[in-house]
């Protein structure tokens, strides 16, 4: 009997395709535990205004104007050119309503798909079909506990979605540079225009766009070449000229402003910033969010929740020395064992080239709007570096499985991965245990109110007897942003005032 386990196991650490399939299966059960505690969880902050607001809109559907209003309008005044973003969430509002479970069963579907997604991505940059080479990137993006806020906060599908436009087009690129197939360059540009107008995160990936191709062995040729650049230019020619049009109109016409929140280093009433402190604050920021928040934060070492007046912050703990003892041991296991099989250092620039200029805007642009230590303590903003941090471990270690010589490295990678699993399974199921037990007190409330209308049939109900927290207090007054929601769920048995 021993023998045979001891067999069965040996067949599953020296078969890679093997053991890396079981990985994927384990992740995915694993993921599924974690975030199933999340399906009862509700609607957040801005999420309620919103969706009040689509709500009590109406609209003619062959009105441009109306349209105008989607794409732009927010309960915090301020203009940004994501309009996909809000009609994405408009369209999404329309078809699932106020359902909770279902926009949850949506933020959990575009996470799995993106998963697949980047497995795509990581098994095309080896040149191979299929999903086999990546799964061990998209089965590290499931669990690293980071993004997990995002995932199960529904209002951002509209950033999900725009990450899985991000990963067509990086697919498509890299189609392009195989086949040599002008369609795929055409592809991957109009793909990633597209997420731009999602969310401005993916404006300097071109650059990374740009070196990929310029230095990609072998060549593309000289017209390939020229041909993409001159999509690239075309893209940010276009961006620009919606934006310009879209400032000089957008704004006046909705009552918002450009630079409503960005107060900290701006001096006021102009677009001219404070230099002395920006480049103080900036390297400092990256830091905070390179120690803080990308990288301990995915260690596996659990997540603490925190909440303040309008948001959740995570914080990681590192008080206890056995567990922090125990994951730095595997981790510094499985990057021994991801350095010493054969790699192509070309791919892992281009992935860290992609980290590097995806990151950078969100970046600057989070620093500028809310000092040095606001990015890394959310984690709604870790998700695409996320995705990137998986795509460098997950390519470094399938080909320690698939090209590397030494047969007992190989089997401490897939055991330290094993574990591994355990280890970012845990902390995601603590994690989104700590934000559904600081959820349930909104939870309570949007029940307590339900029960009253049913004890009192007929009755009008007062929004302010059930003061909702995390309210977006700079844009929405608490007692306003309370109505939205009750009145989203239960109608007008809502009221805003007493009478």
């Amino acid at each position: 009997m021993i023998r045979a386990i001891k067999a069965g196991l040996l067949k599953i650490l020296d078969n890679p395709r093997l053991s890396v399939g079981i990985i994927a299966l384990v992740s995915l059960l694993i993921f599924f535990i974690a975030y199933l505690q999340s399906a009862s969880i509700t609607f957040r902050v801005e999420q309620w205004d919103i969706y009040h607001f689509y709500s009590t809109l109406r609209i003619d559907s062959l009105h441009a104007g109306d349209w105008l209003k989607i794409a732009f309008w927010t309960p915090f005044g301020d203009f940004r050119l994501i309009p996909l973003a809000y009609l994405w969430n408009f369209v999404v509002f329309s078809v699932l309503g106020a359902n909770m479970f279902f926009h949850w069963l949506l933020s959990i579907a575009l996470t799995i798909i993106n998963c697949l997604l980047l497995a795509r991505f990581v098994s095309i940059l080896k040149r191979t079909g299929g999903l086999a080479r990546g799964l061990i990137a998209g089965s590290l993006f499931l669990l690293l506990p980071a993004k997990f806020e995002i995932s199960i906060w529904t209002f951002f599908t509209y950033k999900l979605i725009h990450t899985a436009f991000i990963l067509l087009s990086l697919i498509a690129l890299e189609e392009f540079l195989w086949r040599r197939e002008k369609k795929y360059a055409f592809t991957s540009i109009v793909l990633l225009f597209v997420s731009c107008l999602f969310y401005e995160l993916p404006l300097l990936l071109g650059a990374a766009f740009f070196l990929r191709v310029l230095f990609f062995t072998p060549s593309v040729g000289r017209k390939n070449k020229l041909y993409v650049f001159a999509l690239l230019f075309i893209m940010y020619a276009s961006y620009m000229l919606i934006y310009h049009v879209s400032a000089s109109s957008i704004p006046r016409l909705y009552g918002m402003s450009v630079l409503k929140y960005m107060t900290r280093y701006y001096i006021p009433g102009t677009l001219k910033l404070n230099w002395d402190i920006f480049f103080w604050d900036l390297p400092l920021a990256f830091y905070n969010w390179l120690s803080q928040g990308i990288l301990l934060a995915n260690t596996g070492l659990s997540l603490n929740i925190v909440q303040t007046n309008s948001h959740f912050i995570f914080t990681v703990p590192v008080g206890n020395i056995v567990a922090v003892s125990l994951i730095a041991a595997i981790w510094c296991a499985m990057l021994w064992c991801s350095f010493t099989g054969p790699f192509e250092r070309g791919n892992i620039i281009y992935l860290l080239l992609l980290f590097l200029f995806g990151s950078v805007l969100v970046l600057t642009g989070r620093t500028l709007t809310n000092g040095t230590g606001y990015l890394p303590a959310l984690s709604i903003y870790q998700y695409f570096p996320t995705m990137l941090l998986a795509a460098i471990l997950g390519y470094l270690m399938d080909d320690v499985l698939v090209k590397g010589r030494l047969l007992h490295v190989k089997r401490i990678l897939v055991i330290t991965l094993f574990i591994f699993m355990i280890v970012l399974g845990y902390a995601d199921y603590n994690s989104i245990k700590s934000y559904m037990k600081l959820n349930k007190y909104t939870a309570s409330l949007i029940k307590r109110a339900g029960e009253a209308i049913r004890e009192n049939p007929g009755k009008r109900i007062y929004a302010g007897d059930y003061k909702l927290p995390c309210a977006p207090v700079h844009s929405v007054k608490s007692k306003e942003h309370t109505y939205h929601a009750l009145h989203l769920l239960y109608g007008d048995v809502i009221v805003p005032d007493r009478k």
